[in-house]
Formats: structure tokens, C-alpha cells, sequence
């Protein structure tokens, strides 16, 4: 053996050592790792007739429990279901609607039963009617709430005709969906049942059309069932979106104990998130992606599931990886005694050590946690600040080393009162005018006022509508666009190099320099390095403009250059941001309220307060914060100096005290000063521009409105920072 072969043979045994070593190090980590224990819900299903018969008989508390969701079932007009248990055995009886109320009493029991044995969920995940029991073990709602969710899908489940049929598609969710737009008739998915295969549902009377059509492109069709159903899980359900809202009204929402798999979505909720009524309507409305959902709790590596009620879910649905070995644990099992079953089920589970949940909680302690973690700039934060303020209106937040401010009167007294609430904390950011001492304020603010004169904002209302036009018609010439990035941003842009007498050469040269996203950090940064570099040498367009008059006063030594350009930075953040979120969430609500849409399009009267209640509802900037001078007492929390004030102006903007039906869009609301702009001597010097600029890009949108219901529009995206700003509406052609 050479020299050469020695240390090959070395080299292999130390490569062999290390990696038993690893494989070793990774099994000791693992095993000291606590597992995550998943609850699992189904829905409707075909189960045995005896299920929970057995239960109902020996065990006390079950039987406590069956009974009080039948009271409460009875109480809301609906089943009842105690003859299931207690009367003759009845082979037929799952084949009425009561057998999803038996089942979902029955899932409500056992997770009462296993809380009291210490089993509590780490992550939960319901099956399309499934996800209210879910809900239910998740902490977030009570048996009354559980059992009113699911009495309203069956109201609703009684205005839709049961004309559809079920196919199986041997095909992934994302390729079955290209499927159903390529069809020649109308069919949707429903159901995601593992990576390669789907339910979709289409009109009875087109059943044979539909596989026809799937011969032609090499695939097959399976009927489920021949009995026929109401259109679940697709979108012919939404117009009973309103009269669903009406059956929930009552439903204290509260936020998630333990983290939320929805299929629903597809993908994880976090715990602390609230599930608004929207959620609930999504539920039987949107397609079941249950796949999508369990490979995000598999990837969160939970590998214990507790089956609550029926197991009807097969080990291959578990098993979506070859990588996921999980532990599967029934809480019943046809070949076995329900409640011995039961007894070893708790057993199993005691003997897995698994992460804490917050679920067993008391609602105080459960709101103290609530309140370290609580982000304020969430994207759907409106049921959770009404959760804050069912507790009071005024709350410490640790997150955010402040004291966040949900009052409307409150948050309006403190902008409006700079001596004692000084804005010197943002002055960093921006010390000339945001973050300015009211005296150095006003000299400022009064040298700048003519340059947001009301015939500057008309001039450049009409600069908007020229151009707001021309960009619509060349949009109108693709089949597919996205009102934020191809309208909203390059017209708030065209109007701010008006604004600013920046030249076409120079608005390019910008581009370059800073890019397009204007949502990152990064680019404003460049931004300032463009406006220092080019202050002095850029030539402007016109002379009345406001880099011009900034490099005026700037020569005269009223300004030194770099508040000149920390004031170009802050309005053209503002302009570019705000404005074009603005112009953004109006085109959505737009949109998404046809009866609205056709009150604007018959009244341009209504545009202005259209968009007032945008602001109101959608303010681009939601939150601002103040520190106090001295000692205060603010909503009867004493509050002492120098403490940080967090002005969530949009809670501000909702407040039941301040608002009728604070949540609702209307146009009709009567006349009253909102948040979105400040108020004070800090209130946004550009408003007026914004709300010039935002009505007339609406009122061409409004005249284009026929072209644009020729496109489908997706749900918006958003970019979450100091502001909120939406970052895409993506439109494609209806075929």
C-alpha cells in the first residue's frame, strides 16, 4: 500500500467517524427537541352509525357536552341530535344534514375531554366544515359561536340549488386549476387532495361535455357520486357573502392560541392572528387546499396528530413526503371500544413531550402574551384592535416600547397639542418639517404654503387626468397588468416630476440611480444621494416648482442645503408612497363594490367623499408616534415624561364612539374630519394634492369601468413597514 492509498484509507475512515458522529449529533438533537401536537377536524363525511354511541353512555362529561350543543342547536332553530345517541341505531341517519352537527358535537367533546386530561393542541387543522372545530379547540371561539358558524352554512347550504356534480382529477392543484380556465364550460376545484389529484365540481347537465373535453388532452374524469350538491368551496356562493355576515354578527372574535393550518388559505395562520368574518364566509367559498395546508404543518416539523371525532383522513394524506414519518393517534377506531380507545389515545399522548401551548391560558394571561407579541402594522388589523379595545383604549405594548393609543378623541387631542406631545422622536427621520419644534414648524410650513396652493393642486388635478388617461388606454391593449406597478406608480411618479420641474432626461436618470422599489429601505437612501448630487446642477422645467424654490431660498441662505434636500425626500416620499397607496386602495375598493362603482360612475359628487372614505378605511399611513414633554393622564392611564406614544390612527379612524358602524364602507357617512392626513400644525402639507391627484386618476378609471370588467382582478398584495402600502393588483383578460 502506497503513501497515497494511506491517506485514502485515512481519509475514508475519518469521513465514516464523522459522519456517524453527525448522524448521531442530529438523532440526540431531535430527540431532545420537543415534538409539536396537531388537533385535525374533518367535515362531512360518511361514518359509522354507532360513533360516539358508546361515549355518549359511559362517559359523564361527553354526555354533558352532546347535550349542550343539542341545546344550543335547538336554541338557533336548528337539528336536534340527541336521538342519535340515545335512540335506536339508524343506518340512514348520517344521511341527513344533522350527521355533520353530530359530528362536530362530537369533535367539540373530545377536545374538552382530552383539555381536561392536559392535552392541548400546539397547532391545529379543520377540513372544510372541520375548520370551526378547529377554531373551537385553537381557543377562539365558545361551543355558542362553533355551533352558530356551522347552522349558517347550512342556511346558506338551503339557498343554493343541489345541481352539481363531483369528479375526481388526476391532476396537481395548480395544473387542475389552468384545466378549469381552459375548459369550454364552467367547472371549478373544490378540493386538493393530495399533489396530483383534485375534486372539481361542474353542472350536472355537462358531465359528459366535461370528460370529452378531458379526453381531448389525454386525461380522465372520474364521477364521485351520482347524488348531486350546491356549488360548496367555489365563487357562485359569494353572493350570500352579505346575508352570511348577518347570521355572524354576534361572534366576538378573538385572536388564535396556538397556530392555525388553514386549508382554507393553504398555508399556516399564525397563533395571535384573529379570524374575521370573512374567514368564516371563505370557508365554504373558496377551494379546500388541504395538500397545500398540511405540507405547511409538516414543514413546520410537527409529526404528532390526535384525530379528533372520525379518522376519515388515510395514513398517504399524512405521508405527503417520504421524509415525514409522522405519529397518528385516532380518537376512534371501528375495532376497538370507544372508550378504552379513547383512555389509550391520552396514554400515548402524556408519554410524547411536546412544546407549551398557549390554549389552556386564562383569557388574562393569554392577553398579557398577546400584548408582548402584537404587531401593529399586521395586514388585517382591524378585529384585533377591537379585540384591544374591548380591554380598554389605551395599552402598553413591549414590542414597541410604547404606549399604543386606540381612542379617537385621545390620539385627535395629542396631535393637535405639539408643547406637550413633541414629534422631536421622528426628528431623525425628518427634522424640518415632521419631526420640527412647533416654532422652526411654522416658519418653515409658511415659506412652503404657496407652493400647495389651491391653483397648483388644480393645475396638477388636470396633469393627472391627461395622463391617468393615457397610460389606462395603453393598458388596455394587454391581457394582463397590474394596476399598482403599471398605474398607480408611474402616474403618481409623472405627477411628483411635475411637481418637483423635473425633466424627462432627468426623471429617467433617476430611475437608473434609485430603481423602481420604492417600498425598500435601500431606495430612499439612493434617493438622497440622487437629490444631493443633482440639487445645485439638474435643469428643471419651469421656475415655480419646488426644487426651484428650495434652491432659491437655499441661495438667499433661508436654507441650508441639506434641510432642502431632507424636505425633497420627505414630499417626494409622500407623493410617491401615499398618493399612489391611495389612488391604489380606492381602484380596489372600486373593484370590489359594483353597486358603489355604479353610484360614482352615475355621480361625480360622490367621488370626493368615495375617496374621504378610503382614507378613512385605507390610510397609508396608519400609525405615528409622539413623545410626551411632561407627566399626563391619557384615557385615565397616567402616563409619565418622556415616554413614546404609538397614534394608531386607522384604530382612531374605527372607533364605535366616533363612527356608526365604524367598519362599513359608505358613502353616505355624514361629514366628519378623519385621521388619514394628521391634524394639527403637522397635518400632511400635501393633502391637498393627494386627494386631487387620487379623484382625478378615479374618475378615469370610472369611465374606463366597462373595459375593466373584462378583466379578472387577483386579491391585492401588501408591503408592511412604517407604512402600509399596497404593492400589487394584478388584472388579466377574462376569457
Amino acid at each position: 500500500m502506497n503513501k497515497q492509498d494511506v491517506k485514502n484509507l485515512v481519509k475514508k475512515i475519518y469521513f465514516a467517524f464523522w459522519w456517524r458522529f453527525q448522524t448521531l449529533k442530529s438523532r440526540l438533537i431531535k430527540k431532545n427537541k420537543n415534538d409539536k401536537l396537531a388537533f385535525v377536524f374533518v367535515g362531512r363525511n360518511e361514518s359509522w352509525s354507532t360513533l360516539g354511541r358508546e361515549l355518549y353512555a359511559k362517559n359523564d362529561k361527553f354526555r354533558q357536552i352532546i347535550q349542550e350543543c343539542n341545546s344550543i342547536l335547538l336554541k338557533l332553530d336548528s337539528v336536534e341530535i340527541l336521538s342519535y345517541f340515545d335512540e335506536p341505531v339508524n343506518d340512514f341517519f348520517f344521511d341527513e344534514d344533522a350527521k355533520f352537527f353530530s359530528i362536530s358535537a362530537i369533535q367539540v367533546a373530545i377536545v374538552d375531554i382530552a383539555n381536561d386530561n392536559g392535552i392541548f393542541p400546539n397547532a391545529v387543522i379543520g377540513v372544510s366544515m372541520g375548520e370551526a372545530t378547529a377554531a373551537y379547540a385553537a381557543g377562539v371561539l365558545t361551543k355558542w359561536e362553533t355551533m352558530r358558524i356551522l347552522t349558517s352554512y347550512v342556511e346558506i347550504s338551503k339557498l343554493e340549488e343541489r345541481q352539481y356534480s363531483l369528479l375526481a382529477l388526476n391532476l396537481g392543484y395548480y395544473k387542475a386549476l389552468k384545466f378549469c380556465e381552459e375548459s369550454p364550460i364552467w367547472v371549478k376545484v373544490i378540493y386538493e387532495n393530495s399533489h396530483s389529484s383534485v375534486l372539481i365540481t361542474c353542472e350536472s347537465q355537462y358531465v359528459t361535455k366535461l370528460k370529452n373535453f378531458a379526453k381531448t388532452i389525454d386525461l380522465s374524469l372520474r364521477q364521485v357520486s351520482e347524488k348531486t350538491y350546491m356549488p360548496y368551496h367555489t365563487p357562485l356562493l359569494k353572493s350570500q357573502k352579505e346575508f352570511h355576515k348577518s347570521l355572524l354578527k354576534e361572534i366576538n372574535l378573538t385572536p388564535l392560541k396556538c397556530d392555525y393550518y388553514s386549508p382554507t388559505l393553504g398555508k399556516k395562520i399564525e397563533k395571535n392572528t384573529i379570524l374575521d368574518l370573512d374567514y368564516w364566509f371563505n370557508v365554504i367559498s373558496e377551494p379546500v387546499q388541504l395538500n397545500s395546508a398540511f405540507k405547511a404543518l409538516l414543514d413546520d416539523e410537527c409529526r404528532t396528530f390526535f384525530q379528533v371525532g372520525p379518522p376519515t383522513l388515510s395514513d398517504r394524506q399524512f405521508n405527503i413526503s417520504s421524509e415525514s414519518n409522522v405519529n397518528i393517534v385516532n380518537s376512534f377506531n371501528a375495532n376497538v371500544a370507544e372508550l378504552q380507545n379513547l383512555e389509550s389515545c391520552f396514554y400515548i399522548l402524556k408519554k410524547i413531550k411536546f412544546e407549551s401551548s398557549l390554549v389552556p391560558l386564562s383569557d388574562s394571561d393569554f392577553f398579557s402574551k398577546y400584548k408582548e407579541s402584537f404587531n401593529s402594522y399586521q395586514i388585517n388589523a382591524t378585529k384585533a384592535f377591537d379585540f384591544l379595545r374591548r380591554h380598554g383604549e389605551i395599552h402598553f405594548l413591549p414590542q414597541n416600547g410604547a404606549w399604543l393609543i386606540l381612542n379617537y378623541e385621545a390620539i385627535d387631542n395629542v396631535l393637535r397639542d405639539p408643547e406637550i406631545f413633541s414629534s422631536s422622536i421622528i426628528a431623525e427621520y425628518d427634522p424640518i418639517l415632521l419631526g420640527a419644534d412647533p416654532k422652526v414648524h411654522k416658519v418653515i410650513r409658511g415659506l412652503l404654503q404657496p407652493l400647495f396652493s389651491p391653483a397648483v393642486i388644480n393645475e396638477l388635478a388636470e396633469f393627472t387626468l391627461i395622463h391617468a388617461e393615457r397610460i389606462l388606454n395603453k393598458l388596455f391593449t394587454q391581457d394582463e397588468f397590474d394596476f399598482v406597478k403599471d398605474f398607480s406608480d408611474p402616474l403618481s411618479f409623472t405627477v411628483l416630476c411635475n411637481f418637483f420641474g423635473l425633466p424627462a432626461e432627468s426623471a429617467n436618470r433617476m430611475i437608473d440611480f434609485t430603481g423602481k422599489d420604492y417600498h425598500k429601505p435601500i431606495y430612499w437612501k439612493k434617493l438622497e444621494s440622487f437629490f444631493k448630487e443633482e440639487f445645485n446642477t439638474c435643469e428643471l422645467t419651469r421656475e415655480d416648482c419646488l426644487w426651484a424654490e428650495l434652491r432659491k431660498l437655499s441661495s438667499e441662505n433661508r436654507f441650508i442645503i441639506s434641510d432642502a434636500i431632507s424636505l425633497l425626500k420627505i414630499v417626494w416620499t409622500a407623493g410617491m408612497a401615499t398618493t399612489s397607496a391611495l389612488i391604489s386602495s380606492s381602484i380596489n375598493y372600486v373593484l370590489n363594490e359594483e353597486e358603489i362603482t355604479n353610484q360614482l360612475h352615475t355621480d361625480d359628487k360622490l367621488v370626493s367623499k368615495f375617496i374621504e372614505e378610503c382614507l378613512r378605511l385605507q390610510p397609508p399611513l396608519e400609525a405615528v408616534f409622539r413623545i410626551t414633554t411632561q407627566p399626563i393622564i391619557i384615557c385615565e392611564q397616567q402616563i409619565p415624561i418622556n415616554t413614546t406614544l404609538l397614534l394608531h390612527l386607522k384604530s382612531g379612524m374605527l372607533d364605535p364612539k366616533q363612527y356608526l358602524n365604524p367598519e362599513t364602507f359608505s358613502i353616505s357617512r355624514p361629514a366628519k374630519k378623519h385621521l388619514a392626513f394628521g391634524a394639527g400644525i403637522h397635518q400632511c402639507i400635501g393633502m391637498g394634492i393627494a386627494r386631487a391627484e387620487a379623484r382625478s386618476a378615479l374618475s378615469t378609471v370610472l369611465k374606463k369601468i366597462d373595459e375593466i370588467r373584462t378583466y379578472n382582478f387577483s386579491e391585492p398584495e401588501y408591503v408592511i413597514s412604517d407604512l402600509k402600502v399596497m404593492s400589487s393588483l394584478k388584472l388579466s383578460k377574462l376569457k
